[in-house]
């Protein structure tokens, strides 16, 4: 199981269109990292746009679009190491050796997040555009 430490819920856009990095740690619990079998960690941040009600989709027809914005092997990191958020330090040290740094970098050029208000009362996924962080281990990479 992985479990997943952000130091913050939000995309912060500078002046300029500078998107300040998501950083956090992933810790991997002792049942995966004890496997056998060696493993990585990927990152992904996924851009959602809904366009639609959930509960309006029948026979397979979906009203959203997924697009993978950015895409990363985390552990182990394929890229020189990034200097440490206070947050990170602090963690990676009270967690201990599983614990391994999360820094993901998103494009500047990337759509801001819109939310749509549904003339009727919805209760389902939030429609317009949304961004979502998937962390997921694996064998090999995937892309």
């Amino acid at each position: 199981m992985l479990t997943v430490y952000l130091s913050r819920r939000e995309l912060i856009v500078e002046e300029g269109g500078y998107v300040k990095p998501i950083d956090g740690v992933v810790l991997i619990t002792s049942d995966l990292a004890t496997q056998n079998e060696p493993f990585k960690i990927f990152a992904l941040v996924v851009l959602t746009f809904r366009y639609g009600r959930e509960d309006e989709e029948v026979m397979g027809l979906k009203f959203y679009t997924e697009a993978i914005l950015h895409y990363e092997q985390v552990y182990p990191s394929n890229k020189s190491p990034r200097p440490l958020t206070a947050l990170q330090q602090h963690l990676l040290k009270k967690l201990g050796p599983d614990a391994h740094a999360l820094t993901v970098s998103v494009s500047g050029h990337a759509p801001h997040s819109v939310g749509l208000k549904p003339a009727r009362a919805y209760g389902g996924s939030p429609l317009g555009v949304t961004y979502d962080l998937k962390v997921f281990p694996g064998k090999s990479t995937i892309l």
